[in-house]
């Protein structure tokens, strides 16, 4: 009897995922029962599903003999470890996202990803192969052993978002130093409106990400590029990381500048909140206007725009004195080919084409600005991007973008990470001070204790 229910509920399971593809992507009709079909599985969240919508039927086009059929899903990520730990082939796609490294890491050492060296060597167009376009510190995700496991799917802006129309009614100026921005905020607050709202129940405020601009805006570019090579504990020693810790506990301890009820918001009550004109700014990165479509639909009249991240020092320089980059923390998001994938050639081929101008501007246009980290040629984008999208390319192609990953071996292995001291919960400990004093005490806190977890995890690791 239980035999017999085993084998029906692996039944019922299986019928599910054949339905989760038809569900998801255009309908299969009688022209497309004789097609090749290539199956496409994608984290379906802040980026919307246009852009994937127009490249399948684009590739299509290119090739009439082709079906893509299209899989998405907000827990793709848990549905991939899943499929590929089951040793299925009949449950894996030709194409995944992959948008958490670990376990990019983990499938590339398990054998689970397709080779792409050879099609990353292969001409894309005008004479240009992938290896050309990439932008070259995707690189360090991206190849293993001298290989290519992955092709770069997002990149992302990150950091604060501004209500347009408000900041213009009131005269309100974009400020460059953060000095700047707290008297900014102090204005916005004697106005009567709350300068800034943040999601303080999920994602860590999305703080982490200003965290790290902060961090290698202030650092230099060699010194920031140091820390991530986690060659030992010392690297924590590094000012920036307390300067970084600092400004936002300038930020989330002042009752001036936030209200304690952002400590209870996810990160869509957050951004309906500011959407409503309830607060001036929020912390959110590029993908907030295409993940908020539907609830934008009800203010017309909205607009908003991203700001370049604040210099911590008010002559805008590094802790050297030189002029202090514009920095922005992206994103290092990948599509992946199982090496067991049915159609790997044809994957191939659908990676490759999305790495063509045409998709990459298709993509830009289809997600309200979002880049990704692939050479585009096209610079003004004033008539394709309204202004929202505009401001995140302007600070995407003249900024030096991060992508949080790391070679070394104690990162690869989950040992190590920027932020640990809290269980790598900085603002979440931060935002219980009552004041922006005891918030830079705790800012200091954070910083020592980060210093000793890492000299325990070093000296553990041998």
């Amino acid at each position: 009897m239980m035999k017999k229910l085993k084998s029906l509920l692996y039944l019922a399971l299986a019928g599910l995922q054949m339905l989760a593809f038809a569900a998801c992507g255009p309908r299969e009709n009688e022209n497309d029962a004789n097609k090749t079909k290539l199956k496409v599985s994608y984290f379906k969240a802040g980026y919307g599903e246009e852009w994937i919508v127009q490249t399948a039927k684009a590739f299509e086009k290119k090739h009439p003999d082709v079906k893509v059929v299209l899989e998405g899903n907000f827990d793709m990520e848990n549905i991939v470890k899943t499929r590929f730990d089951s040793k299925d082939p009949s449950l894996l796609s030709d194409v995944f996202t992959v948008c958490n490294p670990y376990f990019y890491l983990d499938y590339q050492r398990k054998g689970y990803l397709e080779d792409l060296t050879s099609m990353y060597n292969e001409e894309v167009e005008n004479g240009k192969t992938s290896v050309d376009l990439v932008d070259p510190r995707m690189n360090e995700l991206i190849i293993r052993g001298g290989k290519y496991y992955g092709v770069p799917w997002t990149g992302a802006t990150t950091g604060i978002v501004y209500n347009v129309k408000m900041f213009e009614k009131n005269h309100w100026q974009i400020p460059s130093t953060m000095d700047e921005f707290v008297s900014l905020c102090y204005t916005i607050k004697d106005s009567g409106t709350l300068p800034l709202v943040y999601c303080g129940a999920a994602a860590e405020g999305y703080f982490l990400n200003p965290m790290i601009a902060w961090f290698a805006q202030y650092e230099g570019t060699e010194s920031f590029e140091e820390f991530f090579k986690y060659e030992s504990a010392d690297v924590y020693k590094k000012e920036g990381r307390l300067k970084a810790y600092e400004q936002v506990a300038r930020i989330i301890c002042d009752n001036k500048i936030v209200s304690r009820a952002s400590k209870s918001y996810n990160h869509l009550a957050a951004q309906r909140e500011f959407i409503k004109g309830n607060a001036a700014m929020i912390v959110s990165g590029s993908w907030i206007e295409t993940e908020m479509s539907e609830f934008l639909s009800g203010f017309p009249e909205f607009e908003m725009a991203m700001m370049p991240m604040p210099f911590i020092k008010a002559d805008k320089t590094d802790k050297d004195g030189n002029p202090a980059l514009r920095t922005n923390t992206a994103s290092g998001d990948v599509f992946v080919i199982p090496a067991q994938a049915a159609q790997k050639e044809l994957a191939k081929e659908f990676l490759k084409f999305m790495n063509t101008q045409e998709m990459l501007e298709l993509f830009v246009k289809t997600t309200g600005g979002n880049p990704r980290p692939v050479q585009i040629d096209r610079k003004d984008w004033s008539k394709e991007l309204n202004t929202f999208g505009q401001s995140v390319m302007e600070i995407w192609q003249n900024s030096y973008n991060i992508f949080q990953f790391s070679t070394a071996e104690i990162y690869q292995k989950g040992q190590i990470g920027p932020f640990l001291a809290n269980s790598g919960s900085p603002v979440t400990f931060m935002s219980s001070a009552k004041t922006v004093e005891e918030g830079k005490n705790k800012a200091l806190q954070l910083y020592n204790d980060d210093y000793a977890i890492a000299v325990q995890r070093f000296t553990d690791y041998g």
